[in-house]
């Protein structure tokens, strides 16, 4: 479960050029433009508010500058800053009416009444719900790399060799075949099949039922984006609806299939298409600016002249660690990093 506000503690400040008044934050991966005049200081103790959070309407006396606010990706004075640094204090009245200790990396969203900004959008995708997200299923929702400096600290001494493919901005799809039973589903729901269902059109469109039964009726998930008209803007000016996938998962073995198993799934057993990959060969670090560098400028490869959103790293080999159970993936190291550029072109 992502923490949108979280107690942190701030690890370096540094002075922003030609700039009297601010200067940057690094707390966790994230750098945030903070006022010099509230004297912060590196090992302090602090709120720390992600971007994609929403204030809520009312806030104490002095942060109601906030109240109501999104968090965005800006840029000030050259320096991109992510995330909004935020005094204890904040939470004293919170802590009042419902008192508790309060200790770090501890997750204060509710307490400020914090939540994820979503677009305001209606679904005319046609769908109707069959049921929740199937609990023989990962969903797929990844952690931001910029959340997982404790993971990154343990590859200070040995590298993790990863691929990394391009992330798409569009909405998330999975098909599965489980004890002969075909199914379609958006990121939290298992969809009824409908004449006007938009994922059940494209299962249709593409022949994925009859792809995955050809496939020994072996009961798998796969999981993709589906992107194109009429979907999140459409940012890759595409036209017509597309579909890339990302992961193959075995519900019999309640694995995922490592990198070179599940694109010969995919593409030599199905039929499909992966989304597009970038290197088979990277070699992880904790050095996440490294990796935040990777994401900049770069250009889509479906659509070489649209931006690209980001990227994603995956272990050539299927890992898992326990930091990303509580991240909200079961286990599975998989990480986006997603290209500010991208972030501030589309108001992000």
């Amino acid at each position: 479960m992502r923490k949108l506000a979280s107690v942190q503690r701030i690890t370096e400040i540094t002075p922003i050029k030609e700039a009297d008044n601010i200067e940057t934050a690094s707390v966790l991966g994230w750098k945030s433009v903070i006022r010099k005049q509230d004297n912060f200081q590196a090992g302090d103790l602090i709120v720390f508010v992600e971007i994609d959070s929403l204030f809520p309407p009312m806030l104490p006396e002095p942060f109601r500058d906030l109240e109501g606010k999104k968090v965005k990706t800006r840029i000030m004075r050259g320096q991109i800053s992510q995330g909004i640094v935020l005094p204890l204090s904040i939470l004293e009245e919170s802590l009042a009416h419902y008192p508790r200790d309060i200790f770090e990396g501890d997750d204060v969203s509710d307490l400020l009444e914090i939540v994820k900004y979503e677009l305001p959008m209606y679904d005319n995708s046609g769908s109707k719900t069959k049921g929740d997200f199937p609990s023989f299923i990962p969903k797929t929702d990844e952690v931001r790399i910029e959340n997982m400096t404790e993971y990154l600290a343990t590859l200070k001494e040995e590298p993790l060799k990863c691929y990394i493919t391009e992330k798409i901005d569009g909405t998330s799809i999975t098909f599965y075949l489980n004890e002969g039973v075909f199914g379609v589903c958006s990121r939290n729901r298992d969809l009824l099949e409908t004449p006007s269902c938009m994922y059940w059109k494209v299962a249709r469109e593409f022949h994925i039922e009859e792809k995955m039964r050809r496939n020994n009726d072996i009961n798998i998930a796969i999981q993709g984006e589906l992107y194109g008209e009429g979907i999140q803007g459409n940012p890759l000016k595409m036209k017509g609806k597309h579909v890339r996938f990302f992961s193959v998962y075995s519900i019999d073995m309640k694995k995922f299939y490592p990198f070179y198993s599940f694109q010969h799934t995919i593409v030599n057993l199905l039929g499909l298409y992966t989304v597009p990959v970038i290197d088979v060969d990277y070699e992880l670090t904790n050095d996440i600016e490294d990796v935040k560098q990777l994401t900049m400028n770069r250009r889509s490869h479906l659509a070489p002249l649209q931006g690209a959103e980001g990227i994603v790293l995956r272990p050539m080999h299927e890992t898992y660690h326990p930091l990303f159970e509580t991240a909200g993936q079961a286990g599975r190291v998989s990480m986006k990093a997603i290209n500010p550029q991208y972030l501030l072109a589309h108001n992000l």
